[in-house]
């Protein structure tokens, strides 16, 4: 290991310590609207504690589960700095046992990273190369099936989706892993909510064996989740929302049409259990649902779309009040007793520095989480509340006989114009806090209720006080907004009003944080061996705790 880099590792190690201890006493909560989960973590623990650290002692088997109430929170210490890709990294997919991670960018390349060997390997090299596919990696999923194979789907913009299996070699045995041992957590309440698979003890990576393959030949795949134990759900420049049964090579498990006036689909989420085959973690928003009933689209032209998955149509289309493109989607509704979402309730990034919650039933915003950078603090007239916190109906087909070809958005075919700093990719965590990662090259967690909580994870920021956050209740039906409030210079001024760009600019001398936007996260590991692992558009892939 590098000098330089040791010394970043250690400078990120500082930061975190200093931003756990000062998150800790923020500003006064103006109007609080403690969220569910919130409320009933204070309820069970009269101290919680601050950044799950601090100050209270974990009930064993319930701190680290997965589980709704399990507060494992990355306290930015900086374990790897994974530099093997030529691009920009875009896809990040983990096994579920926590054994390995895979990353995918623009150089056309799956790079796998042995997870259990992070900490303590100093080569930090990949393991396993996949570059069989061709084009920029747009999307990655892992397929394991809880058995002990490791596969995982990789997506292109050349229009092809790949599935292969990790094959590697066992110390002492085969590969497979099907007498690996399983430990199972209980919650707080004492049900079993979670079975951990542990991972083999690899010896050797010895290839990827290709399972798989479908190309529909209607543009680049632009966004891919997984929806079966052997289905994907994908779409595509021009060709919609496509199910795909691994089983059968040519046919479509089903299909819902798209209309261009819509957008390009830039996002999926679909619904956390829901059907029959359900899996046995759906407690747990890192496991995707099995035949989920619902799923919602977001797209370049900042539409949402919900669709009913059991006949293939699209029930609603919205349109963003800000008519951003829609850059992040996920699930924001809790899981009930039932294993069900009681709505279609997604976290959405779109516009200038915000996240919002919305039902995409109703249209309605539940919850805004925003970065303010100077003194505007027009919540009414600017963001997710413009409309008074509701999302406006898409209209279709107003213009397609007045000779107005606008609806085509032909506009974006040129060099469009540049996109707003803003949030580019998210990741829910099992207590309710959402971590989110922006073109500033930080990843933050906020904490619904819990302002506290909330921190600036890693990132440029300069020495010395780390930023703020409050709660109060805006717009006419008065909408909780968690917001990041910037450090006061000594006249009282707000230093919140940095460009993006010199704050990016900033880091391209440092090695503890990502030198430009971050593009995707992943949480890998099971239990209180969780870690956090980001890549973004500086070609690097960081792994914290």
């Amino acid at each position: 290991m590098t000098d330089a880099l040791t010394q970043a590792m250690a400078k990120g190690l500082d930061l975190a310590e200093r931003s756990g201890t000062e998150t800790s006493d923020k500003a006064p909560v103006r109007g609080p609207a403690a969220s569910p989960l919130a409320a009933a973590a204070a309820a069970r623990s009269p101290t919680p504690p601050a950044n799950g650290r601090e100050g209270s002692v974990a009930d064993p088997g319930s701190f680290a589960t997965g589980a709704p109430g399990d507060r494992w929170a990355p306290r930015g210490v900086l374990v790897a700095h994974l530099q093997e890709h030529r691009g920009p990294v875009r896809a990040l997919a983990s096994s579920t046992d926590g054994l390995f991670v895979v990353s995918g960018g623009d150089d056309g390349q799956c790079k796998l990273w042995d997870c259990t060997r992070l900490e303590r390997d100093v080569s930090f090299r990949s393991r396993l190369t996949y570059a069989s596919q061709g084009g920029r990696v747009t999307a990655l999923v892992s397929l394991d099936d809880g058995g002990g194979d490791h596969a995982v789907a990789s997506a292109s913009d050349n229009g092809s989706v790949h599935a292969w299996r990790v094959e590697y070699v066992e110390r002492g045995g085969p590969s497979g892993g099907s007498q690996r041992g399983e430990s199972t957590s209980t919650d707080r309440d004492g049900r079993s909510s979670r079975r951990h698979r542990a991972p083999p003890s690899v010896e050797r990576y010895t290839g990827a064996a290709e399972i798989a393959t479908v190309s529909r030949g209607s543009g680049a795949v632009t966004a891919m989740i997984r929806t079966g134990v052997k289905t994907l759900c994908y779409s595509t420049a021009r060709g919609g929302v496509r199910g795909w049964d691994l089983r059968s090579k040519n046919s479509e498990a089903f299909r819902v049409n798209w209309d261009s006036q819509l957008g390009t689909i830039s996002a999926l989420v679909a619904e956390h259990g829901g059907g029959s085959g359900t899996h046995e973690n759906t407690s747990s928003p890192y496991t995707p649902c099995f035949d989920p009933r619902w799923l919602v689209a977001g797209t370049s032209r900042g539409c949402l779309a919900l669709m009913d998955l059991r006949f293939g149509a699209r029930v609603a289309e919205w349109r963003h009040p800000t008519r951003a493109p829609i850059d992040a989607l996920v699930l924001a509704t809790e899981p009930s007793a039932h294993g069900t979402d009681a709505r279609p309730a997604v976290w959405c990034a779109a516009g200038r520095d915000e996240v919002a919650s919305w039902d995409v039933a109703a249209g309605t915003c539940g919850r805004v989480f925003r970065v303010t950078r100077g003194d505007s603090q027009d919540f009414e007239n600017d963001g997710a509340l413009k409309n008074g916190g509701r999302l406006d109906v898409f209209e279709l087909d107003s213009r397609r006989h007045d000779g107005d070809d606008s609806y085509l958005s032909t506009n974006e075919l040129g060099d469009g114009a540049a996109r707003d700093d803003g949030v580019r990719c998210l990741l829910p965590l099992p207590s309710g806090a959402l971590l989110s990662g922006g073109s500033d090259a930080c990843v933050r967690m906020w904490c619904p209720g819990e302002p506290g909580r909330s921190k600036v994870v890693s990132g440029p920021l300069p020495p010395g006080p780390r930023p703020t956050y409050d709660e109060s209740r805006e717009g006419v039906n008065g909408t909780p907004v968690l917001r990041e409030v910037p450090v006061r210079d000594e006249r009282g001024g707000n230093t919140g009003g940095v460009n993006v760009g010199d704050q990016v600019a900033a880091a391209a001398v440092r090695h503890d944080c990502h030198r430009d936007s971050v593009l995707c996260m992943a949480a890998v590991g099971t239990g209180m061996q969780r870690m956090l692992v980001t890549c973004g558009r500086d070609a690097a892939v960081k792994v914290w705790k």
